[in-house]
């Protein structure tokens, strides 16, 4: 099935990874590029706080803050009081030495642990010239007390990631593998080997968000589509931009698809004008599972 989607929001240098937060009834991203992190209510923006780096991946706390990801500094950030406009950022984990070059996308879980992931190469020079060599990724757990642990398999590019209601599983989206990937976990939440829960040849999948089937929606190229586990494709939203970045469900009945995009993923070109674009499309199921917040 095809839906249609409309903007909502315009101005943004390269809007990511979205998140519905039920009990406020508003989504929330960042922009990337500025540092910056945005409330989403009722089709209106506020910049809640900005960041002094690239800022990427945003996970919700247990009370009214933010755990983000400063992505070239390779930390995460605990941000508080940013809605009432007199947050502060303190840093949660440096994780430098585990990444190499970069911090990108990041979910918590249900025992309020972070999975993040990062790449080991230079993707700002690589967006620019795709020529250049791809080394290994790495992705990893972070739990509250500090403590961080390796999470098993070959990755690349890792990018959205979620959790189902279930947290028996993780699932983490490689764009330059082409693949999404699937950890088990333990009601202890000890996590099992890598497997491919689907696998592309032309998608280039980024952002994540599950739906209520099991299924995800899968930001990639310059459409959203939904694939069930192995791979097949049940819908699609294609859109103007040149590049989706992410996208989120959400709304009163959780059937609110957002969808993030930016006219490419070369610097020299976002850089040139805000040319950043919110959507959303009415779909049929609604969404489930983390990175988002539901009832």
């Amino acid at each position: 099935m095809s839906y249609e989607a409309r903007i909502v929001a315009t101005g943004f240098t390269f809007p990511e990874t979205p998140r519905w937060h039920s009990t406020r009834q508003a989504f929330y991203f960042v922009d990337i590029d500025e540092g910056e992190l945005f409330e989403l209510k009722d089709r209106t923006a506020r910049k809640l706080y900005a960041v002094d780096d690239f800022v990427s991946g945003m996970s919700f706390d247990d009370t009214d803050g933010f755990f983000v990801v400063s992505g070239l500094k390779r930390k995460i950030l605990h941000l508080t009081g940013v809605l009432d406009r007199e947050g502060k950022s303190t840093e949660f984990v440096d994780l430098s030495d585990r990444f190499a070059a970069g911090m990108n996308d990041m979910t918590r879980g249900f025992r309020g642990e972070l999975y993040v992931g990062g790449f080991n190469f230079d993707a700002l020079e690589r967006f620019k010239d795709p020529t250049l060599p791809l080394r290994p990724g790495t992705f990893v757990r972070v739990w509250p007390d500090g403590r961080v642990e390796d999470v098993s398999g070959q990755v690349t590019f890792p990018n959205g990631i979620v959790i189902p209601p279930s947290g028996d599983r993780v699932l983490m989206a490689d764009t330059y593998e082409q693949r999404i990937s699937s950890w088990s976990m333990d009601p202890d939440g000890t996590l099992g080997e890598q497997t491919v829960w689907a696998e592309f040849g032309d998608e280039s999948p980024d952002g994540i968000c599950l739906d209520a089937e099991g299924a995800l929606w899968i930001a990639s190229n310059n459409h959203v589509i939904r694939v069930r586990e192995g791979g097949e494709i049940t819908d699609e939203i294609v859109l103007d931009e040149g590049h989706v970045t992410a996208c989120a469900l959400g709304g009163a009945d959780g059937r609110t698809l957002l969808v993030t995009a930016a006219a490419s993923i070369d610097r020299t070109v976002l850089h040139a004008s805000r040319t950043g674009v919110l959507y959303e499309a009415r779909v049929d199921v609604p969404g489930a599972g983390r990175p988002s917040l539901y009832k």
